[in-house]
């Protein structure tokens, strides 16, 4: 059965992942990054149409280069707009966002080649480079959101 869509917001792809309730992932798709924000949107829906049953209800997560509505540098049509607002409205369901570097130093914390450690600092390297810090199973954001970020 599946549970959950991830997706992985890029400069040059948007890729989505469905999960099943074992956490396996068991199928993927992806598109290219769109400029402008309205098919940015269009874009995320496609994917999770592709990947989602029909009348499906999975729970979605999106990581991307974002902290705020201020900064994007790898997808400016991000900038200005309430992402997590828009995608909840799109897909009538709450949607759990975070930075992408966050994200990737979380998931090595919980169940990579960081799990067991107090600390794991991550670094991701693709259209730009960002870097995520875990402390005691948590991301800390730091007092301005951008704690661990290099790039």
């Amino acid at each position: 059965m599946i549970t959950s869509i991830g997706l992985d917001i890029g400069g040059t792809k948007i890729a989505g992942t469905v999960f099943d309730d074992a956490g396996r992932d068991i199928a993927q798709a992806s598109l290219p990054t769109p400029g402008e924000y309205q098919a940015f949107l269009a874009t995320c829906a496609d994917i999770v149409r592709k990947l989602e049953q029909p009348g499906g209800t999975a729970t979605i997560g999106v990581c991307a280069p974002y902290s705020d509505e201020t900064t994007c540098a790898n997808v400016p049509c991000l900038v200005g707009k309430n992402l997590r607002a828009d995608l909840e409205a799109l897909f009538e369901r709450p949607v759990a966002l975070g930075n992408d570097a966050n994200c990737a130093a979380l998931a090595e914390a919980m169940d990579g080649a960081g799990k067991g450690y107090k600390s794991v600092f991550g670094l991701i390297m693709g259209t730009g480079v960002g870097a995520g810090f875990v402390l005691d199973g948590h991301v800390v954001v730091g007092a301005n959101g951008l704690c661990g970020e290099i790039g």
